[in-house]
């Protein structure tokens, strides 16, 4: 964070390191398979991506778009496609989720965590159960209290941005268990619904 309590130094850091590494798998590209570059995505970009993700991007758009162009960038680049190229089918190709979808999946997940106690003990109280606020059923009894946030910094909070994201999550992907069958599902649903 900075001094204004933003991620903004952060995640122009990440974009820097992110498109270096772009960089050197380009150079490279003309003597390496299409597999070999995907691999290379997943050893040199992807981890910058996806680390500490549910903390830093839940931001504003204009803060985060450059990992959209980014992404879109190496997808192209592993595709060995034109530079102007339409990257839809290649996201489907390479299994790569979209990187504006990376915050929800992993939201998604920790909310899964805490609602079946497997985070530990110290996120025992991090949300608020509906079933808890009040004693009738109703059809959110098994979702979770949306907290009040004032400002947009609040709102990107993982405490109120996790319970907006897990109570639009249907309930029958909701009650999957074990976890792995959970992210699966999660991520087919995320990958079909928000493209």
């Amino acid at each position: 964070m900075d001094e204004k309590l933003t991620w903004s130094t952060h995640i122009k850091i990440i974009a820097n390191k992110i498109a270096k590494n772009i960089g050197i798998i380009k150079r490279i590209s003309h003597v390496i398979s299409p597999k070999l570059r995907l691999n290379l995505y997943h050893t040199m970009v992807s981890p910058y991506m996806t680390y500490g993700n549910i903390v830093w991007a839940s931001n504003y758009e204009s803060r985060i778009h450059c990992f959209t162009t980014l992404q879109k960038r190496i997808l192209r680049i592993i595709g060995g496609d034109n530079p102007r190229a339409t990257t839809t089918t290649r996201f489907q190709e390479t299994k790569i989720m979209r990187f504006h979808n990376l915050n929800r999946y992993f939201t998604g997940i920790f909310v899964y965590k805490f609602m079946n106690n497997l985070l530990p003990k110290s996120f025992v109280n991090y949300f608020v159960k509906t079933a808890d606020t009040h004693k009738y059923n109703t059809r959110a009894a098994g979702g979770l209290s949306a907290q009040y946030a004032r400002t947009n910094y609040r709102k990107f909070a993982l405490g109120c941005r996790g319970p907006v994201i897990w109570n639009a999550i249907p309930p029958a992907l909701q009650a999957l268990q074990p976890l792995r069958l959970f992210i699966s599902s999660w991520k087919a649903h995320i990958n079909k619904l928000y493209l």
